[in-house]
């Protein structure tokens, strides 16, 4: 929510002071970096022991895919 949240600020709100612009962006990285934080320790505990390697490779290339189209994205 925090990530989203600084995201839809950073595309709605037009200011041109620059703290209000990096107070945003600090919220969308802390509501990400939150988010895979919680990915990564909820990967434990989905899988069995035996294939939590096999998940987070496939997890990593899945996502890694995905940041390829990010520029695209960014242009939009």
């Amino acid at each position: 929510m925090i990530g989203f949240a600084g995201m839809i600020s950073l595309i709605l709100v037009k200011t041109e002071s620059q703290f209000w612009i990096a107070l945003f962006i600090l919220g969308s990285k802390f509501g990400i970096s939150s988010v895979y934080n919680i990915a990564y320790i909820g990967n434990t505990e989905i899988f069995p022991i035996s294939v939590v390697a096999t998940s987070f490779g496939v997890c990593n290339l899945v996502s890694r895919l995905a940041t390829i189209f990010s520029p695209f994205v960014a242009e939009l």
